[in-house]
């Protein structure tokens, strides 16, 4: 149940580009040639409630 997910969570990096604009996570599609193949770090952190340990995060790049 969703009363069970009690995590908070932020996407720290990567949080802009060389110019210093922002970077767009949710507008790259899985699909194009130019990220196909390649990987992306992610840095961040997840917080639980209730003393629970974290299990998992999930991230995704297509709207998911």
């Amino acid at each position: 149940a969703i009363q069970d997910l009690n995590v908070n969570s932020a996407i720290c990096y990567p949080s802009s580009n060389e110019d210093g604009n922002k970077v767009k996570i949710l507008s790259v599609q899985p699909n194009h040639n130019d990220i196909k193949n390649k990987k992306l770090a992610i840095k961040g952190y997840a917080l639980s409630g209730g003393g629970k340990q974290i299990q998992n995060v999930q991230v995704s790049l297509d709207h998911g």
